[in-house]
């Protein structure tokens, strides 16, 4: 919204939301309140006690960019807790902001440019027996289920990371390169 739809939504309808302060900084509603001040309209305020009260303010007043600024750097289950979202809305938020990680693990050179990699994997008997029934539940292989799994568990630590079933990889993986000897 530009400056005169505000200006003149503040002279028919009034600030429908409050200027919001944490520790003595406004964080939400800096352009209302100029424009309330000019115009003679009286603004409510609300002061945030808790940096959690202040981000989920903002997260639900669809503020989500701002939200996960004024939290800093922290993990996703953090952030999460701070703005009283779940942490995939969080993963999600943090995915279509950027900016990506500098550094980033390479794959060895033998591993590049192939589908899959057989990995092996231990864990007790009765999980395994669980997780077999809620793959036949889900109509899903016991290796479809756990790479499943696995994926929603790294997109809540890592929001960059890619989606299930996106079987492009990153630009930083290239396939190996036939070398031409001479003979």
């Amino acid at each position: 919204m530009d400056a005169r739809e505000l200006r003149e939504s503040l002279q028919h309808n009034g600030p429908l939301l409050p200027a919001v302060f944490h520790e003595g900084t406004q964080i939400d509603g800096r352009r209302r309140s100029e424009l309330c001040s000019e115009l003679g309209i009286e603004i409510a305020e609300r002061h945030c006690a808790t940096l959690s009260d202040a981000c989920a303010w903002l997260w639900t007043v669809d503020h989500k960019r701002r939200a996960l600024e004024l939290a800093g750097t922290r993990n996703v289950h953090e952030l999460a807790e701070l703005c009283g979202a779940r942490p995939a809305a969080v993963a999600r938020e943090l995915r279509a902001l950027g900016p990506r990680p500098k550094f980033v693990h390479k794959v060895p050179r033998q591993l590049q440019g192939q589908k899959s990699v057989q990995f092996l994997f231990w864990m007790e008997p009765q999980l395994k027996v669980l997780a077999t029934r809620a793959a036949q539940r889900e109509g899903l292989s016991l290796s479809a289920f756990f790479r499943e799994a696995i994926y929603n568990r790294v997109q809540l630590v890592d929001g960059t990371a890619p989606l299930p079933g996106t079987h492009r990889a990153p630009a930083w993986i290239k396939p190996r390169e036939k070398r031409n000897r001479a003979r």
